[in-house]
C-alpha cells in the first residue's frame, strides 16, 4: 500500500512540475510581450498595437487555423483506419506495419520537406522534370508550395504519433455491446456509426485537439517548404531573426500570446467536451476485447491505403534522400 501510494504521489510530484515549468515558460512569454523593441527595460502596449493592427493579419490567422485544421484531417484520414486494421481486425500485416510505424518516428520531419521539395518544386522537382512540365516550360504540374501541401505532410508524418495515441481507446473497448447490436439484428455499419464511433469520441477529440495543436506551432515545413503568404510561426520567427538589430522580443511574444489564445481556444473546448463525457460511460463488468474482424472484400482496399501512406510518409523520402546523396 505504501509502495502504491508513493507512486501516486511521485507521479503527481512530475505532474506538478511539468506545469510549473509551463506556467514559467508562459509567463515569460506573456512578460516579454510587453517589451520595447529597442529596449527591454521599458513596458509597452506598442508590440500589441502592431500586431492587431497589421493588415495581414485576418489571413495570417486564417491560414495558421486552416493549417492546424488541413494537418487534423489528413492525420485522421490514415491514423484512423490504421487503428482500426491493428485492433481490430485480422489484418496479416500488423506486425510489419507496428515496426513501420515506429521507424517512421525516427524520420524527422524536416528530412521528409526536403525530398517533397527536391521532388514537387515547381522549377526543378524531380517529377515535374520527368513530365516534362516545370515553371520554366509551359507550367508545373505540382506545386509543393502550398498551404494544402504542407498541411499534407504535416500529417502523413504525424501519423504514427496518432496511432500510438489511439490504440489504448480502440483496445480497450468493450465488444459486449457490439456483440448485443448484432444479435438484434442491427447491421454493422449501424453499429459502428451509433455504438462505436460515440464510444470512441472522446479520445478521437483529444487526438484532434493536441495534433491540431501541435500542428499550428510546426515550424519544419513552412520554414523549408515555404509558400505565398505567412503563418504565426513564420512571424515569431522573422521577429527573433533580424538581421539589421536586435531581435524584437517583444513583439515576437505578441505573436506568440495570439498563438496560445487559438492552441487555449482548442482546449477550452476540450475542456467543455469531458463536461458532457458522461454520456459516453458505460456501465459493466470486466472489459473483453472484440474477436478480429475478418476484412474479406476490403482486405485489397485496407492494403492498397497503408501502401499510400507507406509511400507518401516513408518510401518517397527515402529513396528521393537516395537519389540526391
Amino acid at each position: 500500500m505504501r509502495g502504491k501510494i508513493g507512486g501516486i504521489g511521485l507521479i503527481y510530484l512530475f505532474a506538478a512540475t511539468g506545469l510549473v515549468l509551463v506556467a514559467v515558460s508562459l509567463l515569460g512569454n506573456i512578460l516579454s510581450s510587453f517589451f520595447h523593441a529597442e529596449n527591454n527595460d521599458v513596458l509597452t502596449l506598442e508590440n500589441y498595437r502592431l500586431l492587431f493592427g497589421d493588415n495581414n493579419l485576418p489571413d495570417v490567422l486564417w491560414r495558421t487555423i486552416m493549417l492546424g485544421i488541413g494537418t487534423v484531417f489528413w492525420l485522421f484520414l490514415f491514423a484512423f483506419p490504421i487503428t482500426w486494421l491493428m485492433t481490430r481486425t485480422d489484418y496479416k500485416w500488423k506486425g510489419p506495419l507496428f515496426t513501420l510505424m515506429v521507424a517512421k518516428l525516427a524520420i524527422p520531419g524536416f528530412i521528409t520537406a526536403m525530398a517533397y521539395v527536391w521532388m514537387f518544386n515547381p522549377n526543378a522537382g524531380l517529377v515535374n522534370q520527368m513530365f516534362g512540365m516545370t515553371e520554366f516550360t509551359t507550367g508545373a504540374l505540382f506545386n509543393v508550395y502550398q498551404l494544402s501541401w504542407i498541411a499534407f505532410l504535416q500529417g502523413i508524418v504525424l501519423v504514427p504519433g496518432g496511432v500510438f495515441m489511439l490504440l489504448p481507446a480502440f483496445r480497450n473497448l468493450d465488444s459486449s455491446l457490439e456483440e448485443a447490436s448484432w444479435v438484434s439484428g442491427v447491421s454493422k455499419y449501424q453499429t459502428i456509426r451509433k455504438i462505436v464511433l460515440p464510444l470512441l469520441a472522446p479520445s478521437m477529440i483529444a487526438v484532434a485537439i493536441f495534433y491540431f495543436v501541435v500542428a499550428v506551432e510546426i515550424f519544419d515545413f513552412v520554414a523549408i517548404i515555404g509558400m505565398e503568404g505567412d503563418v504565426l510561426v513564420l512571424w515569431i520567427y522573422d521577429a527573433l531573426s533580424e538581421v539589421d538589430g536586435q531581435p524584437n522580443l517583444g513583439y515576437a511574444g505578441a505573436v506568440g500570446v495570439l498563438l496560445f489564445a487559438i492552441c487555449g481556444g482548442a482546449i477550452f473546448f476540450y475542456t467543455r467536451f469531458l463536461g458532457q463525457a458522461r454520456k459516453y460511460a458505460v456501465i459493466g463488468g470486466k472489459v473483453r476485447a472484440s474477436a478480429p474482424q475478418p476484412l474479406g472484400k476490403w482486405r485489397t482496399l485496407a492494403d492498397v491505403w497503408v501502401l499510400i501512406w507507406f509511400t507518401a510518409a516513408i518510401a518517397l523520402p527515402v529513396v528521393s534522400l537516395m537519389t540526391f546523396r
